[in-house]
């Protein structure tokens, strides 16, 4: 199984009204987001503080597929 994930900065979509056009703001307080996939397929999707906490995350996921592959 073909494991990996991304990790980016929260943003929010402020949609096109009469007022202008639509436009993004990043979130405040600064959250992260991180998508893990399995075999390019969307299984998680995660919210975290910090950068590292989603990286770990996502390295974690990662991990265990090689420990699955290690003991089949």
């Amino acid at each position: 199984m073909d494991r990996s994930y991304k990790v980016y900065q929260a943003k929010y979509l402020i949609p096109k009204s009469d007022k202008g056009p639509a436009f993004t703001l990043h979130a405040d307080p600064v959250k992260f987001h991180a998508e893990l996939h399995n075999d390019g397929k969307l299984c998680a999707f995660i919210t975290r503080d910090t950068y590292a906490e989603a990286k770990a995350e996502g390295e974690n996921h990662i991990r265990r597929n090689e420990v699955a592959s290690q003991t089949s």
